[in-house]
């Protein structure tokens, strides 16, 4: 699922697959921080905040995250 292709009905706020599919992609950037793939996580986060953009799900710890990782290494 791409922003902008979400079918109809799905909610990730509510529980069900959809939030579990988001904490997913949540795990997934988190994984790829701690793996030194910053633009792997900076792609995901994208992902994450273009299908929740009320930040319900938390994705503003992973921004954070980034954003020391990147100004630590300069990129």
């Amino acid at each position: 699922v791409v922003p902008g292709s979400v079918p109809a009905g799905v909610d990730f706020r509510g529980s069900g697959a959809a939030r579990f599919w988001l904490f997913t992609l949540k795990a997934r950037a988190f994984i790829a921080l701690r793996s030194g793939r910053p633009d792997d996580a900076r792609e995901l986060l994208a992902h994450i905040v273009a299908l929740d953009d009320q930040a319900h799900l938390g994705s503003e710890v992973i921004a954070t995250l980034l954003a020391s990782v990147t100004s630590r290494s300069g990129g």
